[in-house]
């Protein structure tokens, strides 16, 4: 097995990473661990997550949901792209990301953390699939979740991404949320006082890590969108009481 702005289109380069790249200023997206962190086993693992894939898929026109899952989309790779990121704070010199990648089954999982140099809101090329998984991977349910700082770090702000190849183009695009909500009914809040988004149970025989699938349409998120974020709340109702999770997107400008 073998191993801007949203307007924006993006440099199918891959770009390995390498000490003399790692030290440049390419803004291109560079594994901090020699290990490249994976694993593929034969029985699913539940997780202890609430929000398990934050990524970007299209709608119809009409803005329906009447296309494909960004977890179902078709792929020939793990590579993942991104359309904008946050801007680095005054002084920032090097940004670290976590990114994440769950199978729906609970059977493979990634993560590993990437460095970027150079302060611009567009990073150049993918994020490269650098495991031995890959084929695996682009044959399985599965969701990207890029958190802002080190794997390990506590973090809230989130970079939506999308597999490389199969990343949708304006009109229309949305952002797509995967929840672990153990099948129990989830909606979702579009910033402080927005309106309230009903997810679907998207739970089937093989679920493990994610039972919601929350939908947002750009349009909706643009009209909540300050200093490059969108505030989300999600709200998972279980037997005891309801449970809220607020999250931060990173969302520098939108465009449908």
């Amino acid at each position: 097995m073998r191993n801007h702005t949203f307007a924006s289109l993006l440099t199918a380069i891959l770009i390995l990473p390498s000490e003399s790249a790692s030290q440049s200023q390419d803004n291109s997206f560079q594994r901090v661990e020699e290990k490249f962190f994976e694993r593929l086993e034969d029985h699913g693992r539940v997780s202890g997550d609430i929000i398990m894939g934050v990524m970007i898929r299209s709608l119809q026109q009409d803005q329906t949901d009447q296309t494909q899952s960004a977890d179902a989309a078709p792929r020939t790779t793990a590579e993942l792209a991104v359309l904008a990121l946050p801007a680095f704070s005054q002084g920032e010199e090097t940004r670290y990301f976590c990114v994440r990648i769950n199978s729906k089954d609970g059977r493979f999982e990634s993560e590993n953390t990437y460095e970027i140099t150079g302060n611009l809101t567009v990073p150049q090329g993918l994020i490269p699939y650098e495991g031995t998984y890959e084929q695996d991977v682009s044959e399985m349910k599965a969701v990207s979740l890029i958190k802002l700082g080190r794997c390990g770090n506590r973090a809230e702000v989130m970079v939506p991404s999308a597999w490389a190849d199969s990343l949708p183009t304006p009109p229309v695009r949305a952002l797509q949320v995967f929840v672990n909500a153990a099948g129990n009914p989830t909606a979702a809040a579009v910033g402080n006082n927005g309106d309230i988004v009903t997810c679907e149970n998207v739970i089937d025989e093989t679920t493990l890590k994610y039972t919601a699938s929350c939908l947002f349409p750009f349009k909706t998120l643009q009209s909540v969108q300050k200093d490059g974020q969108v505030p989300l709340t999600f709200y998972v109702t279980r037997s005891l009481g309801e449970e809220e999770h607020s999250v931060i997107i990173a969302m520098p400008e939108v465009d449908s």
